[in-house]
């Protein structure tokens, strides 16, 4: 008994040495992998000016008006010149460029060529009325990205960071919502997603889902019902229709399918009728939002991919035709400000696009000439981009390098005082280039920051993660904590850490540029990186014996735990897979579950059913108490099924969320909120009765320090407080204000920060009674303190006078001193994790506990009945440790949660804080509820790994019905063999297995062998990192070789996020999992020596 926070210190470093450092690999490859981008709030406007009908009307478009702007351009920007036309914008997803052209000499085209008839006639008979481009998408080419882009102006990202999180509305300045701003109607129809991404926009809206890639037709077919009622009428300014078959085609079957012609003749005989239908004040946009391969699918920036199609055609108006813009190829954000001057709307505040004049409808303007107008608009362009670069550069300054921001910001200064003095045509037509020169350039450089992936950076990551997961199973999974308290000296660990700061503050000085590197960040992490791994491949060849011997002994053993960890981390390469993830993990638990009491039931002796033995010495048997908790753990396991939320590729899946949301959904009437209150409530209070229960018979509740008091009285106000939010939070009709209810969730938040404060400055939770009994030799409670007593005190007692005449003070809750802690810190944590996630989700949290406490059930008894030695019967199996694992990511899942970016409950950023706009609601607190509504589960099962360490001797401390009982009945059999074969005629005896601890002892042992708990502490923590670690190198690795899929984005991309949160958070809870226990450790530590003075 030692009581060395050194030993402490020198496992928690190493533990944070290595999580920072598979963390730096997992963030370095992020960076390189996930495509980032500010957004805000600001939205552009301006004064629309009017032809003139009354001269004096502000508005008018008058010529004194228009000579003072073309005195100076920049007075111009406040304005906008009329609308030229009404829009019809047909969106076909995947229309490629190829699929418009036509070619006369070949004889036998493939089912995509030759189809779109109707476009090669108007390009020959009406020239100057129509125009096909090639429209060049940014990468990544999904549809939901594409629609961002095209009605926003800016580049596609995967990650938008912007202020309005809880829906996948667009919440930045875009095409549609200047539309509405300014007083236009719009009508939708077709693809679903329109809607989602912008609701309540529409006049008139006709949304068909877009999921199901096998169909090809209800969503055309349903526009084809509906466009040509909706053109007739004379109400709109916009009409949008988003077809899908053509993508659904070439999903299913490929563009060289029979399909496809029949696709494509169907969309040539869509645009024909169009065109016979419109008016003359109406254009006709007809675009692609992507292309695709040869396969038919899309997603990456492949020539084939990334070239879309766009068509345009007006019936009385020519088109412009400008030197300056393309006629051949026009970058799909360009659409948003040519938009914008057709429909004379200002151009979104966001928008990076150029705009192209040859498809803008040649409309008189009064007093305009074409290059009048051509200067007022594209000077207006360039005005909003820089205002945009200006507002992005003030949020993010990383993101340019400062000479890049002072080179573009000395043109644009230029370009505003040439601005001032455009007298002849020839400046006119030179400042016009120079304005597209200008605006190239910035998309130029603006495509190089966001769109790109970086393959450096991401090879980086995954080398890093991999080599760093390696050398961890090889140090901590296969050396003895011994050597591990021999190989991690001070010395060395001050090692680690100043060589570390060293070399990077180094190439931060001096030397990141040397490296070729883009950045200061990825300079330092990957240099530093190096060194660690470097650093440990030593380690590992230093004690490579030691290793190699472990690595021998284990060679055939555990083969299902491999193979349960090999195939949980195998589903990142699967999109199906990762859909259906949580039915992976619950089938997987089921098995350990199985297996673990199938070893429990291999360590008893056969029974001879020859023998004549009792029904009850079978029913109460050890065995059979096990085998039934099994039966409930699996029970509970597959009933946490019914929390199970649904995701978008899940078809046949029922969403246990529809049933009525705690904070997830809307308000339902009474008797659905009372049926979905009626589960939670059970689980809830058998949650704070059942814990409370097993303190208290364990002796953790007895006394009256404000810790036991706060403890036993504090569970159960929180349980009690938590449903009554509940019930009050799922009833409309209550009567009760939401002041009331607010403060009912911050007694909760409070409860655990006492509960914090408490473990902190009095951590144990025992009762010392000073007027117990005298030492006598049956009372074994104080036999141990005697002991411990004598260990510290040189006036050892000896005689029996000292034994009867001194009372010894007895301890309740020593022996389950390290469980009990633990148990009641994650009963406040638990408390608030199923306040922010609600009443239907709370009940799989509790779920998920249950099953823990299963799993570490199984755990100590089988070490127990295994093992002899007390490191060993410490540390737990490989089974135990994959099975815990396993657990915490199916609490995620347990808890209604996917990792799909859209279903994220936002509502819980407002649990107790929708009372009044006066309390807090930063962004900061905000995320932190996010966070634990969403990964509490995990967190909860991460931080309570020391169970796994410390359960078994908490069972065999209290609950010792659970010891086996060889003489009664497992021996039964072996001592009627021996009687019936004993020649000698000698008593038969069974020895029974022999522990160099004595378990009935709880946590004593612990205390005593100081060095070896705190070290199995480490131990187990450090293979849940690892294991943590081959995770996430899938997940990167998945990623990285399907970067191309046409799922990235929408299942591996939001995948590999959430695992890195997972991951990072669970780094985090181990962590903390440790400290605690050490905590608790050093306290009874510090407590027993205290006593072990004499007074």
């Amino acid at each position: 008994m030692h009581g060395d926070w050194g030993n402490v210190s020198r496992y928690f470093f190493i533990l944070l040495w290595l999580t920072l450092t598979l963390s730096a690999g997992i963030h370095l490859f992020s960076k390189g992998f996930l495509l980032s981008r500010v957004t805000n709030s600001y939205y552009t406007n301006c004064t629309k000016l009017e032809r003139c009908v009354d001269e004096q009307n502000d508005k008018c478009l008058t010529k004194p008006r228009l000579d003072a702007m073309f005195s100076d351009l920049n007075k111009s920007t406040e304005f906008c010149l009329p609308r030229k036309s009404k829009v019809i914008l047909l969106v076909i997803d995947a229309l490629k460029y190829d699929f418009g052209l036509y070619d006369d000499g070949k004889k036998n085209p493939l089912p995509h060529e030759n189809r779109l008839t109707i476009m090669r006639d108007l390009l020959k008979q009406q020239p100057d009325h129509s125009r096909l481009l090639k429209f060049r998408a940014d990468p990544p080419t999904t549809t939901l990205q594409r629609l961002k882009g095209l009605t926003t102006g800016s580049l596609p990202t995967f990650i938008d960071i912007g202020s309005n999180f809880a829906t996948p509305e667009i919440s930045e300045d875009n095409i549609i919502d200047q539309m509405v701003r300014n007083n236009l109607s719009v009508v939708f129809m077709g693809d679903s997603t329109w809607v989602e991404l912008f609701p309540k926009r529409f006049k008139r809206q006709y949304p068909f889902p877009s999921f199901n890639i096998y169909d090809l037709d209800t969503v055309d077919s349903g526009i084809q019902n509906i466009l040509p009622k909706e053109l007739a009428q004379n109400d709109w300014d916009v009409v949008i229709a988003h077809y899908l078959g053509v993508d659904h085609c070439g999903h299913k079957y490929g563009p060289l399918h029979s399909e496809m012609s029949r696709k494509l003749d169907e969309m040539n005989s869509a645009i024909e009728k169009v065109i016979e239908q419109m008016d003359d004040d109406t254009t006709l946009y007809v675009i692609g939002d992507h292309g695709m391969t040869a396969t038919g699918d899309h997603g990456g920036e492949s020539e084939d991919e990334v070239n879309a199609l766009l068509f345009a055609y007006s019936k009385k108006q020519k088109f412009f035709f400008d030197p300056v813009s393309s006629m051949e190829m026009m970058r799909q954000i360009d659409l948003v400000p040519t938009l914008a001057v057709t429909l004379g709307v200002p151009i979104p505040f966001s928008n990076l696009g150029a705009i192209n004049y040859n498809i803008i409808p040649d409309v008189p303007t009064e007093h305009l000439n074409h290059r009048q107008q051509f200067l007022m608009h594209s000077w207006h362009n360039a005005f909003q981009i820089r205002r945009y670069l200006a507002n992005i550069t003030n949020n993010a300054k990383a993101l340019f390098e400062k000479d890049v921001l002072e080179q573009h910001y000395t043109k644009f200064i230029v370009l505003s005082y040439r601005a001032m003095s455009l007298y002849s045509p020839e400046a006119q037509d030179n400042y016009h280039k120079d304005l597209h020169a200008y605006l190239a350039d910035v998309h130029r450089i603006c495509s190089e920051i966001w769109v790109k992936f970086d393959p450096s950076q991401m090879m980086q990551g995954l080398l890093f993660v991999a080599f760093e997961t390696v050398f961890v199973f090889l140090l901590i999974g296969n050396l003895k904590v011994y050597h591990l308290r021999k190989i991690f000296s001070r010395k060395v660990l001050l090692f680690m850490y100043i060589s570390d700061l060293l070399i990077a503050g180094l190439v931060i000085k001096y030397a990141w540029t040397f490296f070729g590197y883009g950045s200061i960040e990825q300079a330092a992490i990957v240099v530093v990186s190096i060194f660690n791994i470097a650093f440990m491949a030593l380690l590992v060849m230093a004690n490579w014996s030691q290793i190699a011997k472990s690595l021998s002994e284990i060679r055939f053993t555990n083969p299902i735990a491999r193979f349960m960890l090999i195939a949980s981390a195998s589903v990142f390469f699967s999109n199906s897979y990762i859909v259906q993830e949580q039915y992976v993990l619950c089938y997987m638990l089921m098995g350990v579950l199985l297996v673990l009491l199938f070893k429990i039931k291999k360590t008893n002796l056969r029974l001879d059913l020859r023998m004549k033995i009792k029904f009850s010495d079978v029913f109460y048997s050890p065995f059979t108490r096990l085998a039934v908790l099994a039966i409930v753990v699996v029970g509970l396991l597959r009933y946490s099924n019914s929390y199970f939320r649904c995701r978008e590729e899940q078809g046949n899946c029922t969403d246990f969320a529809t049933a009525g949301d705690g904070y997830q959904g809307d308000k339902t009437t009474a008797a659905n909120n009372n049926a979905n209150i009626y589960y939670p409530t059970l689980a809830l209070a058998f949650f704070i009765i059942l814990t409370r229960l097993h303190l208290k018979y364990c002796g953790n509740l007895r006394g009256h320090s404000l810790h036991v008091f706060f403890s036993q009285s504090g569970a159960y106000l929180g349980g009690t407080t938590t449903l009554s939010h509940f019930i009050l939070s799922q009833t409309t009709s209550h009567g009760v204000g939401q002041w009331h209810i607010d403060a009912l969730a911050w007694i909760i938040y409070g409860l655990l920060v006492v509960q914090i404060l408490l473990f902190i400055f009095s951590p144990l939770l025992v009762d010392v009674d000073e007027n117990s009994l005298p030492l006598l030799p049956s009372n074994g409670i104080t036999q141990i303190f005697h002991k411990l007593r004598n260990e510290f005190n040189s006036n050892e007692l000896t005689t029996a006078r000292d034994d009867y005449e001194y009372k010894i003070p007895m301890i309740h809750g020593l022996t389950t001193i390290h469980s009990s802690v633990l148990v009641s810190v994650g009963t406040f944590l638990a408390l608030v994790v199923a306040l922010l996630l609600g009443p239907s989700a709370a009940g799989g949290l509790f779920l998920s506990l249950y099953i823990a406490a299963g799993i570490a059930v199984f755990n100590g008894v089988l070490l127990y009945r295994t093992q002899r030695r007390l490191d060993k019967c410490l540390k737990p199996t490989v089974l135990t440790t994959v099975a815990w694992s396993l657990l915490a990511q199916y609490s995620f899942y347990a808890t209604s949660h996917q990792p799909t970016l859209s279903q994220i409950d936002w509502h819980a950023a407002f649990v107790g804080r929708q009372s009044s706009s006066q309390h807090d609601h930063t962004n900061g607190l905000s995320a932190v509820m996010v966070l634990l509504n969403t990964f509490g589960g995990p967190i909860l099962i991460f931080l309570l790994y020391p169970l796994m360490v410390v359960t078994g001797p908490t069972l065999y401390a209290k609950y010792r019905c659970l010891l086996p009982k060889p003489p009664k009945i497992e021996a039964k059999s072996k001592i009627a063999q021996e009687i019936l074969s004993n020649k000698d005629n000698k008593t038969p005896t069974v020895a029974e297995p022999t522990h160099d601890f004595d378990i009935t002892r709880g946590c004593l042992p612990l205390l005593e062998n100081e060095y070896t708990f705190i070290g199995t502490l480490f131990q187990t923590g450090g293979m849940l990192v690892a294991m943590q670690g081959l995770r996430m190198f899938c997940s990167m690795l998945a990623c990285t070789i399907h970067c191309r899929h046409l799922m990235v984005w929408k299942i591996f991309a939001p995948k590999f996020i959430y695992e890195g949160i997972i991951t990072y958070l669970g780094f985090s809870a181990i962590i903390v999992g440790f400290l605690i226990s050490a905590r608790v450790h050093m306290g009874a530590v510090n407590y027993v020596k205290r006593m072990a003075k004499p007074k």
